[in-house]
């Protein structure tokens, strides 16, 4: 891959990726969804994608291993989330629509060391709106990816679920 270059969805994969790679909460049932996470906080990792899943986690004792957030919530401005000063950070450069190098090799680093306990943040300059992808394909089968699903809730896609067709849209993805 060229430096600088980055991935877009291939225009089959487009559509369905509109849809949940998991179980959609609606927001009504959120609280089902806490009582999930805390259940298995600290014994696998979990990831966040997007500042008001991040948010909503944090604010109900949820600590992420892996939050990704870029302070904007449907594409306008948003508070980001309070992140404790535990948290590594990194900071990428990532524009809507597409996966950068950059933030592909930093969530692929990420997926391959992260531990139960550990806390890591990335913060998107530009757009994570497809960052959940890479998460799903290459954290462990037993972790745990959370991200909303605009106008609609909170997706969360435990273990191998989908890893495989996560990885087969990321194979299919166009470099530009």
């Amino acid at each position: 891959m060229i430096m600088g270059s980055r991935w877009i969805p291939n225009p089959l994969d487009v559509e369905r990726m509109r849809h949940p790679f998991g179980q959609l909460y609606p927001v009504e049932n959120l609280y089902e969804l806490k009582q999930k996470l805390v259940a298995v906080t600290g014994k696998t990792v979990i990831a966040s994608v997007g500042d008001v899943v991040s948010s909503f986690l944090l604010g109900n004792g949820i600590n992420p291993e892996i939050i990704v957030f870029d302070g904007k919530t449907l594409r306008g401005p948003t508070d980001t989330p309070l992140i404790s000063k535990d948290y590594a950070r990194y900071t990428v450069r990532n524009e809507a629509g597409s996966i950068s190098q950059e933030a592909m090799l930093v969530i692929r680093r990420l997926a391959a060391s992260i531990k139960p306990g550990q806390r890591v943040c990335v913060q998107v300059d530009g757009e994570e709106d497809l960052l959940a992808l890479p998460l799903i394909a290459y954290l462990d089968a037993s972790s745990i990816v959370i991200y909303g699903q605009p106008r609609e809730g909170v997706v969360m896609v435990t273990g191998n679920a989908k890893k495989q067709e996560a990885l087969i849209i990321l194979e299919r993805m166009q470099v530009v």
